[in-house]
């Protein structure tokens, strides 16, 4: 049965993830480091889309709740990870 669902928090731009990334990659701070480009690929391969949520419907049921527990544990860190981000970034002005 395929999911009829989308996230609430999702962006309406599909390729606004691709924009930014690619935004990102057009830096000289970021492009010209290795360590600029190591965020860039960490990012592209980290990043969830819209689209992503198709792989839902192989959960099989019995793991439904391990694999929601995982999804949140992952929230949880990218949220801590935007909290630390956002703060080194207000004590860099």
């Amino acid at each position: 049965m395929e999911n009829d669902w989308r996230p609430d928090a999702v962006d309406e731009d599909p390729d606004g993830l691709a924009a930014i990334l690619d935004s990102l990659g057009q830096d000289p701070a970021v492009k010209l480091t290795d360590s600029g480009r190591a965020l860039l690929r960490w990012l592209a391969s980290h990043a969830l889309s819209p689209e992503d949520t198709d792989v839902f419907d192989a959960v099989p049921p019995q793991y439904a709740n391990l694999v929601a527990d995982i999804a949140r544990r992952n929230a949880a860190i990218w949220q801590e990870l935007a909290n630390i981000v956002e703060r080194l970034s207000r004590e860099a002005t």
